[in-house]
């Protein structure tokens, strides 16, 4: 016994959040990684359920536009798809340090002396991370991008000295 797989035309099934279907559309790209391989992919939604299922998803078909994909039935793969655009303001990871269960940055005051902010975190892409900055920081402030956990450190250290 054997099956014949057609592997020119390869097609990705995902399962999409009822909540978030009506996000979706027919010709919609996207972006997917497969599990063993960190290379983004490109796909295009082809087809959008038109029913629930039982666990609450509506399944989706896209068709993949990388040739080059080494699929087999029944693998998985994790897909990005971009349902909207929002300006936020985003920092890199590098910049956000999370201490005692919450999120800051360093905010420069004078000659590289520095004070810690409380701020709130958002999504988070690729290096990137969306951040709600407290209204007491202007545009003119110097955020250090870099370095946040070395920062962190020092400043522990000071305390701790006192």
């Amino acid at each position: 016994l054997f099956e014949l797989v057609n592997t020119q035309d390869l097609h990705i099934k995902l399962n999409a959040f009822e909540k978030d279907v009506h996000k979706l559309s027919i010709g919609q790209k996207f972006t997917f990684q497969l599990p063993n391989d960190p290379k983004e992919r490109l796909a295009e939604i082809m087809l959008v359920g038109k029913s629930v299922e039982s666990d609450k998803v509506i399944p989706i078909h896209a068709h993949i536009l990388d040739n080059e994909v080494k699929l087999l039935p029944g693998m998985f793969v994790t897909a990005h798809i971009q349902t909207g655009q929002a300006k936020v303001t985003a920092l890199p990871e590098t910049a956000v340090v999370q201490f005692e269960g919450k999120d800051y940055i360093f905010v420069e005051e004078q000659n590289y002396q520095y004070r810690r902010t409380l701020v709130e975190t958002g999504i988070k892409n690729r290096d990137t991370i969306a951040v709600n900055l407290p209204p007491a920081i202007k545009a003119s402030d110097k955020i250090a991008l870099k370095g946040a956990h070395n920062l962190l450190a020092i400043q522990a250290n000071a305390e701790e000295e006192e």
